[in-house]
């Protein structure tokens, strides 16, 4: 066993006697000795493992009872059973239980093998995995009775073999050693071991068991019932896996068992049919869900009774569905791919026709040689040996859109069951028998044998027969499936009445007139009255079809193109015999039936929907009825505006079960009407509505316009509503509009008493529903057109009985005009404001801008309000209205004895409730008693604190507040009445004596008062009783001394103070409270001293922990908490200061044991520190009030972090003040959450702890995630530590940023490389090359992940340089490049290019398309956007990117990006190698884009890219232009527009657009991922290429004749050239140039320049020529007048061209990105001296964007370069050459690069 820890060899060893004398242990003679190791006893309580029901060992049994165990904690127990601690609440284990009790612990264990690294079944080396690691049992005494344990524990049969294995290498440490189980536990974990988080392991244990566990699916490779499959002595057993405790965790580990990818669907138990062969003998499963577990033999299996199977389906099991058949079991294949449909097969090829009939539940295939291929571009078509439809019944015989639903097989026809039948089933039936939406769905009960159970679709699928379901020949039905649909063709009757009419049909969302020309209509109106539900027909009229081009209103002019013979039996017009003759558009049948239809309520504008036909009266269904529906009929009633009631059981009968408008009805009656065949359809719930005309809402308080309280009329009463009720925005919008306030409402608390009646709270078909008021909050309503008078600016604060009068409404705030104002007017708005009568009014001092509408009474009969009198008419002037009403409100602060600035609040002796009220109506009192700002309110607890006036609460007055009043009897406020809470404030004193210059309690005596502060003389000869008061006023003790201090002299004021001196003196008797209350000296204060006070005590102030913590404040009376709500920031900032702790921001506060002494401590105008004299403390004092006590403040104290406290800095090294962020604390550091930098305070002050500037942004977190605890906030005591994944981690940013980039790589493929740039939050600037050595350039080589430094030279693109320098002289062992900075501005203008020795290589896995890989490893998609990707295609020469998507893959070690947008390389950009999380990411460039048809130079486009599938393209809306780029680039001529397609498309979602816009050049890069829902796939059609003209002998022989001159003119020009003497062009290489890769050109310059080819292969031209000089292999000199003509010259951009042309396509993706590192070739003219040379580079410059990606390749002065060009050297800005070489004769750059060879 493991020694215990603080074990010594001091120790006791025993000698007992063994007589029986001997009852304890110490009776036995203990000696002292030294013990190398001590004993170890288990007593009889009983082990188990970590999880279950807990048994206790009883001898040589186990009981469920604690026995004499129940005195055992639970954390006992798991320490114990080495689980960690209880995480079971409220856990009890009683002796005489009859059930077992449940124990969890923390901890987590479960007994694994592993073989080479990997999971093992039943063979491997014993691990034991926990929630901390994966750790191996050491192998001393391991034996045969150990792997028992371990074989029965893991399901795999008796022991074969144990062993033992040597750790070799490092010592290995373990979990258990010295095993010792005797073979009857159930759990290793059970057995004798000592037991170690990390036991030294000298060798490892092994065990093979005699069986072999494998798990398989009963149906198909990814997709069946779960099996768990043993083989014992070669004899094969199996068990399916019951369904219990299995879900998406454990379907995953047997997805990945099978590399079935995940789990993709797991039916819930019973949903799907038990395979043939099941049986109940199953296993049960149960995970730990530790996290270590990899497979589900893991998962501790266990015999069972099994009464349902798991069934899973996971990700990569195929699925399909054949389409466009004549039964679902015929068709075109398609599989099934995300979120799409593919005609290709994709991954599915190698599974055979007959498997996908048999996945189909269609038999096997019938179809001969059936292919499917991934890459082929039209549908395989598949038959299989069933033929399946689905057909709706009705009463036996078969129904078009309506009936019980049924599976129509080679078999039988069967029903489908009912169980989980819903609206999404419904609507599949119906759109797959094209019979439109579903009306309604529904069950009946049954006994009979189905073919589906347990339906289960999304709603998207094409047939019922594709849904999740469960399948048998022969299911058991308790109930069938019924769904009733929109009938496709609907009869209708027109302008005329509800059963007469012009007769119409509907379909396919237009109108057609029925012909009345049929001489068969006598028979057939009879079907169509019977159809209508309205009687027989007695009527038929031909009428006159109206002339062509005059339609009826709303119809179409045409004709139905069929005609009818019916036998006046069929139920339907269209199950008559078609006529055959084509139908007469001469007239339109006009038909009259006997029968009318008619729709009512059952009370008048409310109440059940009754409709009456000429079989009767009767109710609609409910759940098919809509609000349309309601609008519709309360219109025809002439009620106003509907909305649907609450259905209810109806006693009467539900004979309509759906009425649905068609697109021209005008009333409801001239709808489609679907009776009800059976009432049970229904479910008895009939439609209930209720119209605007039936509720009378009004608003109860005449305060206000279009706001306030609300109420409804009902049955003679006025009821309160229910808040809940008016949530619905159709109630308060109707509401609204009917009172002529606006279109719309906002919900509003209820104010003031609650009324003792009943309420509303809904509507139901007959009634509103009415409830007691206890059940619901009550609510009112603000429309929009609400507005509100209000009285501001009073002349006495202190008295609330005029003011200006403005009104407030949703757009503003003005004053009311005083003009044509009489005491009328007056007398009412008074009595509105609650303010008595009438007393004057005038012309307001601050008249300005005044409203627009104005007041008169005269003519209105009794006004209700001051509303009614409102007038359109604008007034005239804009002198403002003055108020004055007779009633005084007069608001105090009570029950706080001499205390004037705090107590309970109350207007006219009157309480004040605490409904409503907030910080901003305190804020108002404090303001008007004459005190100082709001500290804090609180309502006490009326039972235990306050006393009652009436019965549970107080009797008072509510208040409501906008905030803009100076006075609380300006604000709204209600009669008397009932309400639960008083309402205490507590203010600042508007007078506070503080010390100046000495301690926390002496100093000089002064008065801050009205924000001027004043010294207090010292000249009264009772100062000696005046210093006790002050001193107790100062929680200061008492005083020891006084002194009269000088005056300062005048004109010399005290720093920060007045040369005044407070104009009262004060003759205290040492009894009273505040220096206020003593009584006052009637002689002047003489200003010839200042009283200079000493007290007894001291004040500190603390924080619990050092630098943090919960605040303690201590005064002579002792030490407590302060108030957390009424605690500041500038407290916590003062206070931090104070200690010496830094800045400092407030924590959360929580409840705590702690006494909170103060309820506030506010700084003086000059306070320097939080305990000094020049602080005001206010105690937590009880307010009595009634005689009752009020504490003002909880135990909730203030809890402050200072920044000491907390060591934040930034992970990464390449950025200077930005990164990902990690707290210093208690010794390690920990990443923080997102979440806690969502604090404005806490961000900055990190930033200026880093000296990082005064502002910091979050950021997301960048790279691999760690996996360690992390920050999540702050409490009073501790940060806050959470595990790994509980949040989002995030960094910061803060605002002195600064990041170093490269940028304006010579290769862009390659990123080792660049100018050097600084970013920050207000520039990008190039980094000074002065000064700059190799120190600093290997540390920014490391910074950037580039390896070591390689050279570094002057930026050729120098500019304006960045003002700070760089230098490590000096600096010890810097960690970043940023340590090295200096503020000394470098001297010069030239930037710094600079070159690092590795750099990581970007790459697509397919042509300009696929994953991306960094090095050959993948990229992690977290931070990626479409900004990387433009990047990665940029960089590799494929123009745009225009998608990328994420897929999963291996993500152990692969890279993670973040750029900033302008990088030319993807090694650029921020990069980390590391775990991902995430998925990887793949990007698609335009440069790997095909354009096809799906004929040749025409039909349906499709866009192709890499080896993806072809995709249909959104409908065109290109110019002619674009449309001529598309077939240039399909190879063909201009596009055509007069063309007509004969193809025959079918509608599709799709996810392709081409959108161009002018700049765009190469037609691909118009082409984006944009989704259309149902379109037709764009088609384009263009002429045939031109063909070639005929080479004729004329032409041949032009050709020769040009070429013989070439040639004569290169070679005089070579003699020329030798025989003036010219020196020489040469072409030379850049010595840091990298070698291009396959290693096919070699380029280096040691010297001489060697070029070589695959190592040993000699530059030649022409086959032949041997390009030498002096041994070393060099191009031929070429004069300078045949440069070009070693060049290919792909464009002349002259000054007048706006834009250049896009290059070659194979240029592009070949030539170009061989020669993106730029050449320069070096010349001299005649004009020069030998010795002068000048250079001419060729380089990369980079356009616009459009079109992205070309690079194009400008020449430096080519004036002086191209002398012997035939082109105008004024007109020639750049010209785009290619080096023409042996070494890129490889490169196919086709004939539109040869045309323009110069």
């Amino acid at each position: 066993m493991t020694s215990p820890e603080g074990f010594k060899s001091n120790g006791k060893r025993i000698h007992c006697t063994g007589t029986r004398n001997e009852d304890h242990l110490w009776q036995c003679d203990p000696q002292p000795a030294n013990c190398s190791k001590p004993a170890f006893i288990t007593c009889s309580d009983g082990d188990n493992i970590c999880s279950g029901s807990l048994e206790v060992e009883d001898g040589d049994m186990w009981n469920i009872s604690c026995n004499g165990s129940s005195t055992i904690s639970a954390d006992m127990m798991c320490k114990q059973l080495r689980c960690g601690s209880s995480v079971t609440q409220h856990f009890n284990c009683d002796r005489n239980q009859s059930l077992p009790s449940t124990l969890t612990c923390s901890e987590r264990i479960n007994i694994t093998l592993m073989d080479n690294g990997s999971v093992s079944d039943c063979s491997g080396t014993v691990h034991v995995g926990s929630s901390k690691a994966l750790r191996p049992v050491c192998g001393s005494d391991w034996d045969t009775k150990d792997g028992e344990v371990v074989c029965r524990e893991l399901g795999c049969g008796t022991v074969f073999e144990t062993s033992t294995t040597v750790t070799t290498h490092t010592q290995q440490h373990g979990i258990l050693d010295n095993v010792n189980c005797n073979g009857t536990e159930k759990s290793l974990w059970h057995c004798m071991s000592k037991y170690n988080d990390s036991v030294p392991c000298t060798s490892t244990a092994h065990v093979t068991c005699g069986d072999k566990i494998e798990m398989s699916l009963d149906g198909f490779k990814c997709a069946g019932a779960v099996q768990f499959n043993t083989t014992s002595n070669g004899t094969n057993s199996k068990y399916y896996v019951c369904s219990d405790n299995f879900g998406k965790e454990q379907a995953d580990l047997v997805c990945k068992d099978l590399k079935c990818g995940t789990a993709k669907d797991v039916p819930a138990p019973g949903k799907m049919t038990s395979p043939e062969g099941f049986k109940s003998n199953g296993k049960r499963i149960h995970c730990t869900g530790a996290g270590n577990e990899d497979h589900l033999w893991q998962c501790d299996p266990q015999p069972a009774n099994c009464s349902k199977p798991a069934f899973i389906t996971c990700s990569d099991h195929p699925i399909f569905r054949l389409v466009d058949g004549d039964n679902v079991c015929s068709g075109n294949l398609e599989v099934e791919d995300g979120d799409m449909w593919n005609i290709s097969c994709n991954g599915s090829s190698t599974i055979s026709a007959d498997m996908m009939c048999k996945q189909l539940r269609c038999g096997s295939s019938v179809t001969q040689h059936f292919n499917c291929d991934r890459n082929q571009s039209l549908p395989s078509t598949l038959t299989c040996s069933e033929r399946i439809n689905i057909t709706l019944m009705d009463n036996g015989s078969v129904s078009d859109c309506s009936g019980t639903v049924h599976v129509g097989s080679s078999k039988a026809l069967r029903p489908v069951c009912g169980s989980d039948w819903d609206r999404k089933d419904g609507e599949v039936v119906c759109r797959e028998l094209g019979c439109g939406t579903v009306i309604d769905t529904s069950t009946t009960s049954t006994q009979q044998h189905g073919i589906l159970d347990n339906v289960n679709c999304n709603g998207t699928e094409k047939s019922l027969w594709h849904c999740m379901a469960k399948y048998n020949d022969s299911v058991p039905c308790t109930s069938t499936a019924h769904v009733t649909c929109k009938k496709p063709k609907v009869v209708f009757l027109k302008n005329g009445t509800s059963c007469s009419g012009l007769v119409a049909v509907e379909h396919a969302g237009k109108d057609y007139w029925l012909s009345g020309a049929n001489e068969t209509w006598k028979h057939t109106a009879a079907v169509v009255c019977r159809q209508m539900h309205c009687g027989n027909a007695t009527a038929v009229t031909p009428f006159p079809h109206v002339p062509s081009g005059e339609p009826a209103e709303g119809m179409e002019n045409e004709t139905w193109s069929e005609s009818y013979n019916c036998s006046s039996t069929e139920r339907s017009l269209f199950d008559c015999p078609k006529v055959n003759t084509t139908s007469s558009n001469q007239s339109i049948a006009l038909v009259e039936c006997s029968g009318t239809i008619n729709a009512t309520l059952t009370e008048q504008c409310r109440g059940t929907v009754q409709v009456c036909t000429h079989a009767g009266c009767g109710g609609v269904c409910a759940h098919t009825w809509t609000d349309a529906n309601s609008d519709m009929l309360c219109k025809d009633l002439g009620c106003g505006r509907g909305f649907t009631g609450i259905a209810q059981d109806s006693e009467g009968t539900v004979t309509i079960l759906a009425m649905y408008p068609t697109k021209h009805s005008t009333n409801l009656t001239g709808s489609v009407i679907v009776e009800n065949d059976r009432d049970i359809y229904c479910n008895g719930k009939t439609t209930g509505i209720v119209c605007s005309a039936s509720v009378k809402a009004d608003f109860q308080d005449s305060r206000d316009h279009c706001s306030g309280n609300l109420k409804i009329h009902y049955r003679g009463k006025r009821y309160p509503v229910c808040k809940e009720y008016l949530n619905n925005s159709d109630v308060r919008n109707t509401i609204c509009k009917d009172l002529q306030c606006g279109e719309t409402g906002e919900t509003l608390e209820f104010f003031g008493p609650l009324p003792r009646s009943i309420v509303v709270s809904g509507l139901t078909d007959h009634n509103i529903t009415l409830q007691d008021k206890v059940h619901c909050s009550l609510g009112g309503l603000q429309c929009s057109d609400w507005q509100k008078m209000r009285l501001q600016r009073s002349e006495d604060p202190g008295r609330a009985s005029g003011g200006d009068v403005f009104v407030h409404s949703e757009n503003g705030s003005r004053m009311l005009s005083n003009h044509g104002w009489t005491e009328t007017e007056g007398n009412k708005l008074c009595a509105d404001l609650n303010l008595g009568g009438y007393k004057n009014h005038a012309a307001s001092a601050g008249s300005s801008d005044v409203w627009e509408k104005s007041f008169n009474c005269t003519g209105v009969k009794k006004p209700k309000t001051i509303w009614d009198c409102k007038r359109d008419k604008s007034p005239p002037g804009s002198q403002g209205l003055h108020l004055q009403c007779k009633a005084n409100r007069v608001v105090r602060l009570v029950g706080a004895s001499s205390e004037r600035c705090y107590g309970a609040v109350d207007i006219n002796n009157d309480r004040v409730c605490s409904n409503h009220w907030d910080l901003k109506h305190s804020q108002i009192v404090c303001q008007e008693v004459g005190c100082g700002d709001a500290i804090h309110f609180n309502t006490p607890y009326s039972r235990l604190t306050y006393g009652f006036t009436y019965g549970l609460g107080i009797y008072g007055r509510h208040v409501r507040c906008n905030g803009s009043e100076s006075t609380l009897g300006h604000c709204e406020t209600s009669e008397m009445g009932q309400c639960g809470l008083a309402v205490v404030v507590y203010c600042r004193d508007p007078k506070v004596v503080f010390m100046k210059n000495g301690t926390s309690c002496s100093g000089l005596v002064a008065v801050e008062h009205a924000g001027k502060d004043y010294w207090l003389s010292g000249a009264n000869e009772t100062w000696k009783h005046t210093a006790d008061v002050v001193c107790r006023q100062m929680h200061c003790g008492k005083a020891t001394a006084v002194t009269p201090f000088p005056h300062v002299p005048s004109g010399e004021p005290a720093e920060g103070m007045e040369n005044e001196t407070w104009s009262e003196s004060y003759n205290c008797s040492s009894t009273e409270r505040s220096l206020f209350d003593c009584p006052k000296v009637n002689t002047a204060p003489s200003n010839q001293s200042i009283a200079l006070v000493e007290c007894s005590g001291t004040i500190n102030a603390t924080l619990t922990e050092q630098c943090r913590g919960t605040v303690q404040v201590c005064t002579h009376a002792g030490c407590g908490g302060v108030c957390a709500h009424t605690w500041t920031d500038a407290n916590s900032d003062m206070l931090c200061k104070d200690l010496g702790c830094g800045r400092g921001f407030t924590g959360i506060a929580q409840d705590s044991e702690r006494t909170v002494t103060i309820l506030a401590i506010y700084p003086t105008k000059h306070s320097t520190n939080l305990t000094g004299g020049d602080v005001s403390i206010l105690e937590n004092k009880v307010v009595e009030i009634n005689y009752r006590h009020s504490t003002p403040c909880s135990n909730k104290p203030a809890v402050v972090v200072c920044s000491a406290s907390v060591k934040a800095d930034f992970q990464d090294s390449r950025d200077h003040c930005s990164g990902n962020l990690k707290i210093h604390y208690r010794g390690k550091r920990y990443p923080v959450c997102k979440e806690y930098l969502n604090n404005s305070d806490v961000r900055n002050t990190i930033c200026k702890d880093l000296q990082c500037g005064e502002t910091g942004e979050t950021l997301e977190f960048f790279g691999p995630l760690p996996r360690s605890k992390v920050v999540s906030g702050l409490t009073d005591h501790n940060i806050t530590l959470q595990e790994e994944g509980h949040c989002s981690l995030g960094g910061l940013q803060c605002s002195d940023w600064q990041k170093m980039r490269l940028q304006r790589s010579e290769d862009p493929g390659r990123a080792s490389g660049g100018d050097v740039f600084v970013h920050s939050e207000n520039s990008s600037r190039m980094l000074s090359n002065h000064g700059w050595t190799e120190t600093e350039g290997d540390k920014l080589c490391a910074d950037l992940n580039l390896g070591g430094y390689k050279n570094h030279t002057a930026s050729a693109g120098s500019s304006d340089v960045w003002e700070k320098s760089f230098n490590c002289t000096g600096v010890m062992k810097p960690k970043t490049i940023w340590d090295c900075k200096r503020d000394k501005r470098p001297s010069g203008s030239q930037g710094l290019h600079l070159q690092c020795k590795e750099s990581p290589v970007a790459a697509l896995s397919g042509n300009c398309s696929g994953e991306v890989k960094m090095d050959g490893v993948g990229v992690c998609s977290d931070h990626w956007d479409n900004r990387h990707s433009q990047v990665v295609c940029q960089e590799l020469g494929c123009s745009n990117a225009f998608h990328f998507n994420t897929h999963g893959g291996s993500g152990s070690d692969v890279y993670h990006v973040r750029c900033l947008g302008f990088e030319s390389n993807l090694g650029h950009c921020e990069t980390v190698r590391g775990r991902c999380d995430g998925d990887l990411v793949s990007v698609y460039c335009t440069g790997g884009i095909e354009l096809n048809t799906t004929e040749k130079c025409g039909g349906t486009l499709q866009v192709q890219h890499g080896d993806q599938s072809e995709h249909h393209v959104c409908p065109l809306n290109l110019t002619k232009h674009f449309k001529n780029l598309v077939c240039k680039q399909l190879g063909c001529g201009d596009a055509r527009e007069d063309f007509k397609t004969d193809l025959n498309h079918t509608e599709e979602d799709l996810e392709t657009t081409l959108d161009c816009t002018d700049n765009q050049l190469d037609i691909r890069d118009c082409v984006s991922v944009q989704s259309c829902k149902n379109v037709t796939p764009a088609e384009i059609y263009c002429d045939a290429p031109p063909s070639p003209p005929p080479i004729s002998r004329t032409w041949t022989a032009t050709v020769l004749v040009v070429l013989t001159m070439v040639v004569i003119c290169l070679f005089l020009g070579k003699l020329f050239s030798v025989y003036l003497n010219r020196p020489s062009q040469k072409y030379q290489v850049n010595e840091d140039e990298e070698e291009p890769e396959n290693g096919d050109v070699e380029h280096q310059e040691n010297g001489d320049a060697e070029h070589q080819e695959n190592g040993d292969a000699e530059h030649e031209e022409n086959g032949d020529a041997e390009h030498q000089e002096n041994g070393d292999a060099e191009y031929e000199e070429i004069g300078s007048s045949a440069l070009c003509s070693a060049m290919l010259c792909f464009h002349w951009q002259t000054k007048n061209e706006s834009t250049a042309s896009a290059l070659p396509v194979g240029v592009r993706a070949a030539a170009l990105r061989r020669i993106q590192r730029g050449i320069s070739f070096s010349s001299s003219s005649s004009s020069s001296s030998d010795d002068e040379e000048s250079i001419v580079h060729i380089k990369p410059r980079y356009i616009n964007t459009q079109p992205a990606g070309n690079v194009i390749y400008e020449v430096e002065d080519p004036e002086e370069v191209y002398d012997d060009v035939d082109t105008d050297p004024d007109r020639l800005d750049s010209v785009i050459c290619e080096v023409e070489h042996p070494q890129y004769d490889n490169v196919d750059t086709g004939s539109d690069i040869a045309e323009t060879t110069v």
